[in-house]
């Protein structure tokens, strides 16, 4: 009797892009203030994406995936405190779009590696849970509202954990610090800023994932020499 085999096309193959690294750093991002301090190396426009997108997710399609996890830089659409850039959501549409169109399925992150610098510095970041119900909370609401239709899924938050202890415990992304009393309340505020996205998600018809990663903690443990 032969064995069973797999469908392949049950299973995804798939490549990430985090907005750094895929776009540049976005102006107004917590990132970009480390880049011009000299503490971290310029990114300028990244690998490319919003140019060569084109390219980019055909030749995606040419190595055999059928999805991508793209994230929709926070700090590029909303520059300021209720200032949306329309420029920037019609660039991400026509990214998704076109990702749609060569047989793509775009599961979309609304937040990795960085923060806005006015939500993170000005009011908080995740860790001020007012902060997070006026702000973070838009921000899911309006990304989730303008790019439904190219959607398969939505991902909160890129391992919301390891960004709060690399953030709070490591010191080595914005705001750099190595507080474990703020790494607490910074963790906590992630995995409260992952819920409350899964909850005024879960009425929509997409997918939902969450990615967590033991490895900040395992580094964390071995800045401590333990």
């Amino acid at each position: 009797m032969s064995s069973p085999t797999a469908d392949p096309s049950m299973f995804l193959k798939g490549v990430t892009a985090s907005a750094v690294s895929a776009e540049g750093v976005a102006p107004a991002a917590d990132w970009s203030t480390w880049e011009r301090d000299g503490r971290a190396p310029r990114s300028s426009d990244g690998a490319g994406l919003l140019t060569d997108f084109r390219d980019d997710l055909q030749q995606f399609v040419a190595l055999g995936c059928n999805a991508w996890r793209v994230t929709i830089e926070w700090a590029r659409i909303e520059p300021e405190p209720g200032k949306v850039d329309h420029d920037a959501l019609d660039i991400y549409r026509d990214v998704l779009a076109f990702a749609c169109e060569v047989g793509l399925q775009n599961w979309i992150t609304l937040q990795s590696t960085t923060l806005p610098g006015w939500y993170l510095d000005d009011e908080g970041g995740h860790r001020d849970e007012d902060a997070r119900g006026r702000y973070w909370l838009r921000h899911v609401d309006r990304v989730a509202e303008t790019f439904d239709e190219f959607a398969t899924g939505f991902v909160p938050i890129d391992d919301p954990i390891g960004w709060a202890v690399r953030s709070y415990g490591l010191g080595s992304r914005p705001p750099g610090r190595k507080d474990r009393v703020v790494l607490r309340d910074a963790v906590e505020g992630a995995v409260h800023a992952t819920h409350e996205a899964i909850r005024l998600l879960s009425s929509g018809r997409q997918q939902l994932m969450t990615a967590w990663r033991a490895d900040p903690i395992h580094a964390l443990a071995e800045d401590d020499g333990r």
